[in-house]
């Protein structure tokens, strides 16, 4: 089989796809990946992974996306695939169009959520009417939240026969080898809490993701400002910060003063920050599922989060986590109090956390089902 991936942003191909391409490498799939160029393109190539580089911007803009759309046909009518694959906004209206004037026939969309979740009036209108338009374009719709599925048929975005949901949601499941507390990882662990100035009693919430502001990040800091009187208490926020959405000067000031609050940059191995927390607070305005909460919840973290679409399916309120209400500074910061100070609940979660993983989220599992997805395509 033959199976094409495009998605816009070459960290995403990478972060999301990664392990499940050698999943179905192993299985005799031939895959090829495209995205936008980034250093991620070499990873994957080093992997025995075939990628493409083909430039698509996330904003609009008009000529650059027809340039986009001729080079994805171009590439498509020369290369013949069994299955495309197309996730992610541009990618997706992008791939949906270039796969059906190459007379590709067998798509399958990827809804990881709603860009415009947000939005309202006319700019919503014209968000919906292009996801209408792919899943129209497309032979399969793959949604990753039952919620987000749900909210689609009752739209009219897609004919209810085309869209599913692998088990209990998300779009790769956990890595349950990868997230799992070890001894390598504590050392490594400890060397975070070293470099951060944090005492081995000393706790740490954590959050992990882009720094951007419907991440949550304004109210992340706000809350964490009230919890001053635990003097034993640390904010660990990592990632990359997104222009796109950026945050207030007044935020970065609050970060960049305080002695408790620590900036740690991206990276691929974040079950070493996930193992250096006692709690991960993950307060995002709007998610397709939150994968990111359920790869702590693996590494038996209490997840603290916003009571928003996807992540009502991440993080199961009061068993897994805490879900308050969205935006709130005070119920977000009187949360992480709770669960600083009750180190029995946090235990008792987290513990809970692991278990739902293991019986839901498996990754192996899901891919598994994944690869009979495209092969029942080919029927």
């Amino acid at each position: 089989m033959k199976l094409c991936v495009i998605i816009t942003v070459s960290q995403n191909l990478y972060s999301l796809y990664r392990d499940q391409f050698k999943f179905l490498k192993d299985r005799g799939v031939d895959v090829t990946a495209i995205a936008a160029p980034g250093p991620e393109h070499q990873l994957l190539r080093e992997q025995g992974i075939k990628t493409v580089e083909i430039p698509m911007c996330k904003r609009p803009s008009p000529f650059n996306d027809l340039l986009s759309l001729f080079k994805l046909w171009r590439h498509l009518i020369f290369n013949k695939y069994d299955v495309i694959s197309i996730s992610t906004p541009k990618a997706s209206l992008l791939g949906a169009m270039a796969s059906f004037f190459s007379h590709h026939r067998n798509v399958i969309f990827t809804i990881r959520g709603r860009a415009y979740e947000s939005e309202v009036g006319l700019k919503r209108k014209c968000y919906m009417l292009i996801d209408k338009l792919i899943c129209k374009l497309s032979s399969n719709v793959f949604c990753i939240s039952k919620e987000i599925s749900k909210d689609f048929i009752d739209s009219g975005l897609v004919n209810p026969n085309k869209i599913f949901v692998l088990g209990e949601g998300s779009s790769n499941g956990v890595d349950l080898g990868k997230f799992t507390r070890s001894q390598d990882l504590k050392v490594r662990a400890d060397l975070i809490r070293e470099k951060f100035n944090i005492g081995d009693s000393d706790k740490v919430c954590l959050y992990s993701g882009r720094l951007r502001k419907d991440k949550g990040i304004t109210e992340l800091v706000e809350a964490f400002s009230l919890l001053n009187d635990l003097g034993n208490t640390h904010l660990i926020i990592q990632g990359a910060f997104d222009d796109t959405d950026p945050l207030d000067t007044r935020i970065l000031d609050l970060i960049n003063i305080s002695p408790k609050i620590h900036l740690a940059p991206w990276s691929y191995c974040v079950e070493e920050y996930f193992q250096c927390a006692d709690v991960f607070v993950f307060p995002s305005y709007r998610e397709g599922f939150g994968n990111v909460a359920i790869e702590a919840s693996a590494m038996e973290l209490p997840v603290i989060a916003f009571d928003v679409i996807g992540c009502r399916e991440s993080v199961m309120d009061n068993y897994t986590g805490i879900l308050v209400k969205s935006k709130s500074v005070e119920e977000l910061s009187s949360a992480m109090r709770t669960l600083i100070k009750d180190e029995k609940l946090a235990k008792k979660l987290g513990s809970q956390g692991r278990q739902r993983i293991e019986e839901h989220f498996d990754s192996a599992i899901l891919w598994e089902k994944l690869l009979e997805v495209y092969k029942g395509m080919l029927k």
